[in-house]
């Protein structure tokens, strides 16, 4: 879990800084979303599969790691 929330946080902190560049180059807050989100909007089919997946795939190890985690904890 603090894999996933530091993962969040680092995410969270980029586009914010991306953001906050483009306002300081003197876009609005509307055109820097655009910029900000611009290559999820350019990515094909296959793309977007992988990056489903890998997010799929993130959530999932979190998730077991944390069952067996929980799991650990109460058989001890």
């Amino acid at each position: 879990m603090k894999i996933f929330g530091i993962a969040i946080l680092l995410m969270g902190l980029l586009a914010g800084l991306s953001l906050c560049i483009d306002i300081l180059m003197g876009s609005d807050l509307i055109t820097s979303l655009k910029n900000a989100l611009s290559p999820f909007r350019l990515m094909e089919l296959p793309e977007l599969v992988l990056l489903y997946f890998f997010i799929f795939l993130f959530l999932v190890k979190s998730a077991v790691s944390l069952y067996q985690g929980r799991k650990s904890k109460t058989n001890s």
